[in-house]
């Protein structure tokens, strides 16, 4: 009987050190879930957010890009889709192991109160799951990587790969149509004449336009108003912004 009884207290006192372990291990994969639920509401809001900001900066200043504007929320959405899934798999599987791990100290609990024998029987079944169990190891909440700036950076690289050669060929066709419209109307009247002025800057880029355009021989006899609009389409033509770029493109489609 002195041996069962020592076995026992042994027993018992060690089932009660990793009862204790475990409840610790329970309550840090309660903190750890709850801060999946709150990392889910501020991925839903900064989602939510993000598409809002992204909504307006489209609506201001890019009217005719509806169709990247769409592109770029169904990235946002992908993205926080994506993450909150992998919220919702990892909520579960937390929901899963607390509740195991509920389970186990339930278990350990009545076994405790079960008579010596019983108690050491079974106790060498329990207690291996119980150490098991505290090695689990709980994942972290996703962070948000997408946003504005990357975002931005993205869809400007699209865009200049896929509207470089449709800006180019506009350009020319404005200045082509340009002088076709108005080499036979001769010299410019007098109230025209000021608006016929070139800068030093208009005449270099004129003059380099017409060493690498196609229609080099046609600006040569342009009237000083054709000179001028060219020279206005042309100094503009470095600076093009990206969305400029895509509203030629779209003009010179519907005109083609």
């Amino acid at each position: 009987m002195v041996g069962l009884d020592e076995a026992e207290a042994i027993k018992k006192k060690e089932m009660k050190n990793e009862v204790e372990k475990l409840q610790t291990v329970h309550q840090n994969c309660i903190s750890k879930q709850k801060n999946l639920e709150k990392s889910e509401a501020e991925i839903k809001t900064h989602v939510s957010e993000l598409k809002g900001k992204l909504s307006k900066m489209f609506s201001e200043k890019r009217k005719q890009l509806n169709k990247d504007e769409k592109c770029a929320l169904r990235l946002i959405d992908e993205h926080g889709n994506s993450l909150l899934s992998d919220i919702s798999n990892n909520s579960a599987t937390m929901h899963s192991m607390a509740e195991q791990m509920r389970l186990l100290n339930e278990k350990a609990q009545n076994l405790m109160q079960e008579d010596s024998i019983s108690f050491i029987q079974k106790s060498a079944e329990l207690l291996p799951k119980v150490v098991e169990t505290q090695k689990l190891t709980f994942p972290d909440p996703p962070e948000p990587v997408l946003n504005l700036s990357n975002l931005s950076q993205f869809l400007n690289e699209w865009m200049e790969e896929s509207e470089k050669a449709y800006s180019t060929r506009e350009k020319l066709r404005q200045m082509h149509e340009c002088t076709e419209s108005t080499c036979g109307e001769g010299p410019a009247e007098p109230a025209s004449v000021a608006d016929t002025q070139m800068t030093v800057t208009d005449e270099k880029n004129l003059r380099e336009a017409r060493l690498k355009s196609p229609v080099g021989p046609t600006l040569a006899g342009a009237t000083p108003i054709v000179i001028k609009l060219q020279s206005k389409v042309l100094k503009g033509f470095p600076r093009e912004s990206e969305g400029a770029i895509i509203i030629l493109r779209e003009n010179y489609m519907e005109n083609a």
